[in-house]
């Protein structure tokens, strides 16, 4: 499945480490390649426009990122979101499915 962002989704993306420390695996295994990093470039400078700029895409692309790294982590703001990455907190197991729903 081909990345979504047109041509910058061609261009291979730049190596970029968070400098507060790597989020912690149980976290980066469930996003894709490109939000676990807007996850790192999230810790190291928290800004959307600064990350828009440094992956030459849009600001609204950085943040639909950001609510699918939410949505995926189980978090309800940023500031949530950076404390899993931190390893401050963790993330919300998935739920089981009840009896119900598996029928």
């Amino acid at each position: 499945m081909p990345l979504s962002g047109g041509a910058a989704a061609t261009r291979p993306a730049s190596p970029v480490r968070a400098e507060r420390g790597t989020p912690p695996p149980e976290v980066m295994f469930r996003l894709s390649p490109r939000e676990g990093l807007v996850a790192m470039m999230l810790l190291d400078s928290g800004r959307t426009s600064q990350i828009a700029r440094d992956l030459k895409i849009s600001i609204h692309t950085v943040r639909q990122h950001i609510k699918h790294i939410l949505k995926k982590t189980r978090v309800h703001s940023q500031e949530e979101l950076l404390d899993v990455l931190r390893g401050k907190s963790r993330a919300a197991t998935p739920r089981r499915r009840s009896a119900r729903a598996r029928r």
